[in-house]
């Protein structure tokens, strides 16, 4: 879709938050838009501006904060949970994305996407945390298995490349 497309997306987004403040999944999208705006890097920036003819949109890790709590607020949701989690790391408050890095790998899983963002969540707690003792032991020896999940070192590999790998090594 072309920006401006986007823009009055964004347009309808806000607008739609301000006509029904209670609509958990209008600030969640906002949030979103926010966050991704946010982490844009100076390379793309520059490529919009160069190419595309247009400035970048404007968007803060704040305003993405604040329309994310809005919408924790008014329903909580685990995806919605991951980018409230995410946001305050990126924003550099790791004591308060541990925390919820850790919540979020306690809850409850009833669809693919909340094991999704749950794995992801104790990747995000392998690589943040401090490692406990038997963590420490497995990286000294074998420090490749260091930001794995622990006894789940199979989930990482495709399907394609465990298939392959088993034609490959039979005689």
């Amino acid at each position: 879709a072309p920006l401006s497309a986007r823009k009055e997306a964004v347009v309808s987004t806000q607008s739609t938050g301000e006509l029904n403040p209670e609509d958990s999944v209008a600030w969640s999208i906002l949030g979103n838009w926010y966050f991704e705006v946010a982490d844009m890097n100076r390379l793309q920036r520059r490529w919009m501006k160069t190419f595309a003819g247009v400035a970048a949109p404007e968007g803060t890790y704040k305003q993405a904060l604040a329309c994310f709590e809005k919408s924790h607020d008014i329903k909580p949701w685990i995806q919605n949970s991951y980018m409230l989690a995410k946001t305050h790391l990126r924003m550099g408050n790791k004591d308060s994305a541990l925390d919820a890095f850790e919540r979020l790998s306690k809850s409850t899983i009833t669809t693919a996407e909340d094991f999704r963002v749950r794995k992801e969540s104790h990747i995000y707690l392998q690589k943040l945390g401090k490692p406990d003792f038997f963590d420490r032991i497995r990286f000294l020896i074998t420090p490749s298995d260091k930001y794995r999940i622990p006894f789940v070192a199979r989930d990482t590999e495709t399907t394609y490349n465990r298939h392959w790998s088993e034609k490959f090594w039979k005689f």
